[in-house]
């Protein structure tokens, strides 16, 4: 449970972990938990609410993506994901566009297919979070979401185009 001045608000193991590893980034933010801010136990609000979803995240400034603790190397294989992503995204403009069609050779560095890195990447996208239907809105209507594993971090347009390399560089099929 939470203490709110107004009383006690039940909150998911998942929830109140994300909330203490939002707090230690030192940000002070007007957050939005679904379940705290919906009445659960009320359909017909639950109902109302779902509508106004897409509103909801088309106004944030950022989607925190919670995924959970960080567990089986999964604060690693963000690290290597991040890396991918954000020297993808130092190449020089028209470089990176051919890099798209490439085979990644320039600066990206992406680790040899028999480093058990990507046990730790395979396990990371296995979890429940990427699972949900819910993710769609939560990462198309927003203008900035951030992936959140325990105190790793990741901006979702880095974490997706690292992806998307490894995929082309593996010659993995849709």
């Amino acid at each position: 449970y939470f203490e709110t001045p107004d009383g006690k608000i039940h909150l998911t193991h998942s929830l109140a972990a994300a909330l203490m590893q939002i707090r230690e980034r030192g940000n002070s933010e007007i957050l939005w938990a679904d379940s705290i801010c919906i009445n659960q136990d009320d359909s017909r609000e639950k109902a109302i609410q779902v509508r106004l979803m897409n509103k909801i995240y088309q106004t944030a400034n950022l989607v925190i993506a919670w995924i959970g603790h960080e567990y089986e190397g999964s604060g690693e294989a963000i690290k290597t994901l991040a890396n991918i992503g954000v020297q993808h995204s130092l190449a020089p403009k028209d470089l990176a566009e051919d890099l798209i069609h490439a085979s990644y050779s320039w600066p990206v560095k992406v680790p040899d297919a028999s480093d058990d890195i990507w046990t730790k990447v395979n396990l990371l996208l296995k979890r429940n979070w990427f699972q949900r239907v819910w993710i769609v809105q939560e990462l198309v209507l927003p203008s900035k979401v951030l992936i959140m594993c325990g105190a790793s971090e990741l901006d979702w347009d880095h974490f997706f185009e690292a992806l998307t390399i490894c995929g082309r560089v593996f010659n993995l099929k849709d």
